[in-house]
């Protein structure tokens, strides 16, 4: 099988970063996320238990948020072991 990857970064507004966001999180509750560009595109299908990890740093007049996903297309059944709080 051979991999399929998806780059996009631009320079965006809060707002949109938001709707960016929804559209994502949308695609998690339809089990269904696509993703285009004018150079390449990628469906993903996340279903089950999935790893989640969120890291952020703040550094001088500069701030960084990274949210990361990652599971296989079948995962086996977890306990829930973390949680976060918002």
């Amino acid at each position: 099988m051979h991999d399929d990857k998806f780059s996009f970064e631009s320079i965006q507004d809060s707002t949109s970063i938001v709707e960016l966001l929804e559209s994502i999180t949308q695609g998690f509750r339809d089990g269904s996320i696509a993703l285009s560009s004018e150079k390449n595109s990628i469906n993903l299908n996340p279903d089950g238990l999935l790893n989640f990890s969120i890291k952020a740093r703040q550094k001088a007049e500069e701030s960084k948020l990274e949210l990361r996903t990652a599971g296989k297309t079948t995962m086996a059944h977890h306990t829930k072991k973390n949680s976060i709080t918002h």
